[in-house]
């Protein structure tokens, strides 16, 4: 485990803002799952696998193909990657939602409130942990030393880092490496993973 071997005064201090911010994500996400309801949060829920994948598989080779099109190598590939990583996530988490969007003109369901709450409530908690592992994530990649070594040195994020990469690699095992035989697994996952668990 992450904290393996961690005592209370350790605890202490290595909380740093990366603990708050992580708090405060997945309690909104919490909140706004509880009130949105078990079919919203689940199509917010697939909408965040299907961003992480998206980002984390396409991030690199995406960057490089842009800029050796764009002609721009004089800019730092770092760049390129944490650009088109936001990018890809956020598409993919947008089309998510307009699949939502567009079958929900043509299917109405009506679920029990207690059942509707608590339903969105338990896919709350799990796109909370992804979500802010995939928002850790983009840190973890920028140019900007500062946001790995905080989330390095603080209690939770490593946990929520890892997240997407458990996400992603469980997909490409279970899916993409079987059906997809032309698709490469991305290795710089691993390598952005294995800097955390030293």
């Amino acid at each position: 485990m992450w904290l393996e071997g961690v005592n209370r005064l350790e605890l202490i201090s290595r909380f740093n803002w990366i603990d708050i911010f992580i708090g405060c994500v997945v309690f909104r996400i919490l909140w706004i799952s509880f009130r949105g309801g078990i079919v919203l949060e689940f199509f917010k829920l697939l909408g965040t696998i299907f961003a992480i994948y998206l980002s984390l598989h396409y991030y690199i080779s995406l960057s490089k193909f842009v800029q050796l099109l764009s002609g721009l190598e004089i800019i730092p590939e770092g760049i390129f990657c944490f650009f088109w990583f936001c990018i890809l996530a956020t598409c993919g988490y947008m089309i998510s939602l307009l699949i939502r969007e567009l079958l929900a003109k043509f299917i109405k369901t009506e679920i029990a409130e207690t059942v509707n709450h608590w339903g969105g409530l338990i896919l709350g908690t799990f796109r909370g942990v992804l979500l802010t592992g995939l928002l850790l994530f983009i840190l973890a990649i920028s140019t900007v030393n500062y946001f790995p070594s905080s989330i390095k040195h603080s209690n939770f994020g490593i946990f929520f880092v890892r997240a997407p990469v458990v996400v992603y690699r469980g997909i490409w095992e279970g899916v993409t490496s079987r059906f997809f035989t032309d698709e490469k697994y991305n290795q710089a996952i691993n390598e952005i993973e294995e800097r955390f668990i030293k």
